[in-house]
């Protein structure tokens, strides 16, 4: 045999013997493969049977009497922890946020101005709340005068909404499905228009109708039946009403109708609209329908 394929054939047996020390060493990795793929295989029963025994003993459970509304999730389904799976709305209470304009809410501190509180202790914050006394009667638009609730304000918005000039003012209703009445007062659900009033207890303030300031000034009958233009200082305005800071006493009567021409001096026939008065009186101390009276 020639030299060359004996060297050939010792070359073949060299690579057969590199292939088989590759194989041995490979069967060796598949050996530790195996050994994790079954350890992985063991933790992974351990878990499910963790879990069966964590479902088995699961429960959910509501604080407090409610309805569902949205539900999120099918049965069989699987969900990760802290998934969202359905929507309970409380039957004991509901929440409104109502936006009142910012110049509105100045009048709601009548009986609190003078007085300087630290914002930033929480208690004195509330305490000032507390001591307004606020009243929130909340009801339903479009409905009948029986579907009204009383509520309670419950906290005030952190921030004001710049584009409506609005803070937000948080009041709860009580039993909002209690006393329905089928086709006039229906039960307070989540989604419906409200209006929502607030009232500060009364104060003693002279107001006087939108209708009877011009620019600033009242048309007063003076004692000898003649026209007396005044100016005045208005403490703030709010709907139909004039509160006035100066410039005009208690008892002197103003012309809540149109004057033609308006002079200094000019003689009158005054004539008292009694009716209109009682009107006006009841709606300034918080009546709501005589307010929509004058409104009209």
């Amino acid at each position: 045999m020639a030299r060359s394929s004996v060297d050939a054939e010792e070359q073949k047996v060299l690579q057969l013997k590199q292939q088989v020390a590759d194989l041995e060493g490979k069967l060796k990795t598949y050996e530790s493969r195996k050994a994790a793929l079954d350890a992985q295989i063991r933790q992974s029963k351990t878990q499910v049977a963790q879990t069966r025994d964590t479902l088995g003993r699961t429960e959910i459970r509501l604080p407090m009497d409610a309805r569902i509304g949205e539900v999120l999730v099918e049965k069989g389904e699987f969900v990760a922890a802290g998934s969202v799976l359905f929507e309970a709305l409380g039957t004991d209470a509901v929440e409104i946020t109502a936006e009142l304009p910012t110049r509105l809410f100045r009048p709601l501190f009548a009986n609190q101005q003078h007085m300087q509180v630290d914002l930033n202790e929480q208690g004195k914050f509330w305490n000032l709340v507390s001591n307004m006394k606020l009243e929130a009667r909340v009801r339903l638009v479009g409905f009948p005068e029986a579907a009204h609730w009383q509520g309670k304000l419950l906290r005030i918005s952190e921030s004001i909404d710049p584009r409506r000039d609005t803070v937000g003012l948080v009041v709860q209703v009580d039993k909002p499905y209690a006393d329905v009445i089928p086709g006039e007062r229906p039960p307070l659900l989540k989604g419906m228009f409200t209006a929502v009033s607030f009232f500060a207890p009364a104060q003693p303030m002279l107001v006087v109708p939108r209708k009877a300031v011009h620019q600033g000034r009242v048309y007063v009958a003076r004692p000898d039946k003649r026209l007396e233009i005044r100016q005045i200082e208005t403490l703030y305005r709010q709907g139909e009403f004039v509160v006035v800071k100066g410039g005009l006493e208690t008892g002197e009567n103003i012309i809540v109708s149109a004057v033609i021409p308006v002079i200094e001096g000019l003689p009158l026939k005054p004539r008292l609209a009694s009716e209109y008065v009682r009107k006006f009186a009841a709606a300034a101390m918080g009546d709501e329908a005589a307010m929509r009276r004058i409104e009209k």
